[in-house]
Parts: structure tokens; sequence; C-alpha cells
């Protein structure tokens, strides 16, 4: 039963970033708040909570949109936001 419910969790995950890949080893942040990584194919971020009206709108995003902010590149991820890259430019 664990296993089936593990399956459905990461069944859910891979639907929600459909248009969206993460890449080891590259920094990201969520809706300007929360740092996140790719480890083994797995996408984490902190829990930090985000009560700023900017994190707020940028979680209000349209899912499946893409853009460039400045040098990072940024992806509207149903359930998650804004997801960018996080580089200094």
């Amino acid at each position: 039963m664990k296993f089936q419910i593990s399956l459905l969790v990461l069944c859910l995950v891979a639907a929600a970033f459909a248009d969206f890949e993460c890449k080891k080893d590259v920094p990201y942040k969520e809706n300007e708040c929360n740092t996140c990584r790719c480890a083994n194919g797995q996408f984490a971020c902190t829990f930090m909570a985000c009560h700023s009206p900017k994190s707020k709108e940028l979680y209000n995003c349209e899912v499946g949109t893409e853009w460039k902010n400045n040098c990072n590149e940024c992806w509207c991820v149903k359930d998650m936001g804004t997801v960018c890259t996080n580089y200094d430019c």
C-alpha cells in the first residue's frame, strides 16, 4: 500500500512539472522566497512561509508559461507557482 501511495505521489509530481525539468547543480528559487535544488531527479525546496504580496503574485502565475528574468529562466509550475533559476546576473 505504501508503494502505491508513493507511486501516486510521484505521478502527481511528474504531471505538475510537465514543462519544467530541473537540472542537477542548478540553483532555483520558488516565488522569490524558497531556495530549491535538484538531486537525483527530485526537485526539493525549503519550506519558508512566503507571505509577501510579491510571493503571492508569483504563486498565482499562469501554469505552463515560461519567461526570462534577466539571466534567469522562469517557469510557472502547477501547485508551486513561479520557479526560476537563481543565478547572480
